[in-house]
C-alpha cells in the first residue's frame, strides 16, 4: 500500500510538472543527481496536492525554505554552512565593532535593528554594517553592480550568474529577466560566483590582477574609442596588474579553497613541497591541477638560495606575491540631507545602488536620501558615502604572523565615521579609534598575486623599501624583532647576495 501511494504521488507531481513546462521550457537542473520534478523543488510538501502559481517558491534554497528542499538530502552540508563565517559574518561584524572599542558578539542573524534617532556610537556602527558593509550575503539579492549578482542560500554559490544578472537559458518566458541565474543548471562554485562577493579591497580580484582605481571621475581614463568611460565591474574601474600565476594557469578558487564554503584552509605546501625529490601532493586526474603541478622527473630544481635554511621562517607569499593591496583610512559619512552636488564627481564608489541613486538625485534635488537595509530589504533614511585617503599596490609592510613566520601585512581598522542628521547637525564628526584612542592596526595576510619568480632580494633587504607597521599594533601577529631587522642587512646576507650576482654575471 505505501508503494502505491508513493507511485500515485509521483504521477501527480509529474502531471503538475508537465503543466509547468507548457510555459517554462527550462533546462534540466541536474539530470544525474537531482533529477526532480518542478514541484519537488519549487512547491512545499504541504501544498503539492493542490497548488496555484502563488504557491511557487522562487528561491527554494534560501535560508527560509532550504530545510524542506535541499535539506532533505544535504542536512550535514547545510549545518556546516550555518556554522561558517559565510553564513554568520561574525568575524567581520565584531571586528568592526572592536575597531571602535565595542566588544560585541553579533552575527548577521542577531544584529539588532537601528532606532530612527541615532544617538550612540553603537547605533551608528550598526547602521553602517546593515546598510553598507553587509550588502553581500547569501540572503541578499539586492544588487545593482555588474558582476555582483548571485542567488540565495545554496544557490549563491551553486548557480552561475552572468555579470549583468540576466537569464539567458531556453525558457523564453524568463529570458533576459533579472536577477536570475544565467540558466536553470546546478554547478560547482565557479570563480565568478566567488568574485560576486570577494572583490575590491579584499582578497579576490587581486587573483585576476585587478586593483581598484580611485573614485574621482578623472581617474577613469583611458576612455574608449567612442569617448566613453570603460565598462565597470564590481561597481568600479580597475588597473590591470599582473595576475596570479595560478589564475594564468587556469585554476579556479575551489582548486585550493575546498570543503563546504572553503572550510578546508589551503596551504602552499599542500601541493608545493619544499624538499627536493618529493612529489607534489593533493592531485587527482579529474582536476586541471594535475596538469599544472605534475613534476617532470628529469627537471633539476635549484633551491640553493631562495629556499636556504635562513629563509625557512618566511611565508611563501612574503617572497612570491607580485604586489599587494594597502588601503589607508576609509572615511564613511551617513548624510540625511539632500546635499548631492558635492558628490557629482564621486558617483562611483563601488556601490551600484549609490551610483544609480546619485545619478537620479543630481537631476532632481528633491529626491529623498534613502538607502537599503540589506538585512531586511527596507529603504531607510540616510545615505552612506565613502572615500579612501590613499591606496597603493607597491608599498610592502612586513611583520610576523601568529605562527611566527615573516608575512606581508595590510592596514586594518582605519575607519573614520561621521553622521549628519536631517537638521544638518553633525552628531558624530570624524569618529575613529577605540576607547584608548588607538587608530588603525595591521594584520598578516597572503595576497593572491603569486608570481613564478620571487621578489628580488633588495625588495626586503634594502630597509628603505620596507615598512614595519609604523609602530601600530598587529592583530594575529607581531612586529619584527630587532634581531630580525638586523639580519636583513647582515654581513651574511651581503656575502650571499654578492655570490649570487657574480654567478649570474659570469655564467
Amino acid at each position: 500500500m505505501p508503494k502505491i501511494i508513493f507511485i500515485i504521488f509521483l504521477l501527480i507531481s509529474s502531471v503538475f510538472a508537465s503543466e509547468c513546462v507548457e510555459c517554462h521550457n527550462v533546462e534540466s537542473f541536474d539530470s544525474v543527481n537531482h533529477n526532480f520534478s518542478c514541484v519537488e523543488c519549487h512547491v512545499l510538501k504541504r501544498d503539492r496536492e493542490h497548488y496555484t502559481h502563488d504557491d511557487i517558491i522562487t528561491h527554494p534554497a534560501s535560508d527560509k525554505f532550504v530545510d524542506g528542499f535541499c535539506g532533505e538530502c544535504h542536512k550535514d552540508e547545510i549545518d556546516k554552512f550555518r556554522n561558517s563565517n559565510h553564513y554568520t559574518h561574525q568575524n567581520e561584524i565584531n571586528l568592526i565593532f572592536k575597531s571602535f572599542g565595542l566588544d560585541r558578539n553579533f552575527t548577521i542573524q542577531t544584529l539588532p535593528q537601528v532606532p530612527e534617532v541615532i544617538e550612540t556610537k553603537e547605533h551608528l556602527v550598526t547602521d553602517l554594517l546593515r546598510r553598507k558593509c553587509l550588502s553581500c550575503h547569501t540572503e541578499n539579492s539586492i544588487n545593482y553592480s555588474t558582476g555582483m549578482h548571485h542567488g540565495k542560500g545554496c544557490m549563491a554559490c551553486h548557480a552561475e550568474y552572468r555579470s549583468d544578472g540576466l537569464y539567458r537559458g531556453s525558457d523564453k518566458t524568463m529570458r533576459n529577466k533579472k536577477p536570475f541565474a544565467k540558466n536553470h543548471t546546478l554547478s560547482k562554485p565557479k570563480m565568478n560566483m566567488c568574485l560576486s562577493c570577494h572583490n575590491k579591497e579584499f582578497v579576490g580580484t587581486d587573483f585576476l590582477g585587478l586593483f581598484p582605481k580611485d573614485f574621482e571621475d578623472s581617474y577613469r581614463a583611458p576612455l574608449t574609442l567612442d569617448g566613453k568611460y570603460p565598462p565597470q565591474i564590481f561597481g568600479l574601474d580597475f588597473h590591470h596588474l599582473s595576475s596570479d600565476v595560478h589564475h594564468s594557469a587556469g585554476m579556479n578558487c575551489i582548486d585550493c579553497h575546498n570543503g563546504v564554503m572553503g572550510s578546508q584552509k589551503p596551504s602552499c605546501v599542500s601541493c608545493h613541497v619544499k624538499s627536493l625529490g618529493d612529489l607534489a601532493v593533493n592531485l587527482n586526474e579529474s582536476s586541471n591541477v594535475n596538469k599544472i603541478l605534475d613534476k617532470e622527473p628529469k627537471k633539476s630544481l635549484n633551491f640553493k638560495y631562495a629556499h636556504a635554511s635562513y629563509h625557512s621562517n618566511l611565508s611563501c607569499s612574503s617572497c612570491h606575491s607580485s604586489w599587494q593591496m594597502s588601503n589607508h583610512e576609509l572615511s564613511l559619512l551617513r548624510d540625511d540631507t539632500p546635499n548631492y552636488e558635492q558628490w557629482r564627481k564621486l558617483t562611483l564608489q563601488g556601490d551600484g545602488y549609490l551610483e544609480r541613486f546619485l545619478n537620479l538625485a543630481l537631476e532632481n534635488n528633491a529626491t529623498k536620501p534613502v538607502m537599503y537595509d540589506y538585512l531586511d530589504g527596507a529603504l531607510k533614511e540616510g545615505v552612506w558615502y565613502m572615500g579612501w585617503k590613499y591606496r597603493r599596490w607597491e608599498r610592502l609592510y612586513l611583520g610576523n604572523d601568529e605562527n611566527g613566520q615573516v608575512s606581508i601585512l595590510r592596514p586594518f581598522f582605519e575607519y573614520r565615521l561621521s553622521y549628519k542628521n536631517s537638521f544638518k547637525e553633525m552628531i558624530f564628526n570624524d569618529m575613529s579609534g577605540d576607547e584608548s584612542g588607538e587608530f588603525g592596526a595591521f594584520i598578516p595576510f597572503s595576497p593572491h598575486t603569486t608570481g613564478r619568480v620571487a621578489k628580488p632580494c633588495e625588495e626586503c633587504h634594502e630597509l628603505s623599501k620596507v615598512n614595519f607597521a609604523n609602530g601600530k599594533r598587529i592583530l594575529k601577529g607581531s612586529h619584527l624583532t630587532k634581531e630580525q631587522i638586523q639580519k636583513l642587512t647582515s654581513d651574511e646576507y651581503k656575502k650571499v647576495r654578492a655570490k649570487m650576482l657574480l654567478n649570474e654575471n659570469f655564467k
